[in-house]
């Protein structure tokens, strides 16, 4: 367990579990990161192709916030990670398919992305990790 430095979060120690969890996400943003230089996400043709890089910047600088708020014990950021990756899951697996055609190595990233994510949400659904994001002094 990590004792935290924040006066809000002095008194509990972090469970291993979400620690794990952080680490994990931290991962996935690299390999996300990196499937996106890879496939850069397809635009109209009336908009410019450097607006792909301006969005994947804009999406990893989203979700780096959210790791980092899941860091400092936010539990609307647990539940919002919860949410939106358990949301977007069909939509991200119907896209494999697809993915893996265009760029083999691309698509191996994004479905390593996924089940890293995935195993996060189970590490953060875990009684220990909900108590700790719920703690109240």
């Amino acid at each position: 367990m990590h004792e935290l430095k924040n006066d809000r979060n002095r008194s509990v120690n972090r469970p291993k579990e979400v620690g794990l969890a952080i680490k994990l996400l931290l991962t996935s943003l690299l390999t996300g990161a990196l499937a996106g230089f890879l496939k850069p996400i397809q635009l109209p043709d009336n908009i410019p192709q450097i607006a792909s890089f301006e969005i994947l910047v804009l999406i990893l600088l989203f979700n780096g916030y959210i790791y980092y708020s899941l860091s400092l014990r936010r539990n609307w950021a647990r539940l919002l990670f919860i949410i939106l990756t358990v949301a977007g899951l069909p939509l991200t697996v119907t896209q494999w398919p697809h993915t893996f055609s265009i760029n083999p190595l691309s698509g191996a990233i994004d479905m390593i992305t996924t089940l890293i994510q995935l195993a996060a949400v189970y590490l953060l659904f875990k009684k220990s990790s909900k108590n700790w994001f719920t703690y109240k002094k």
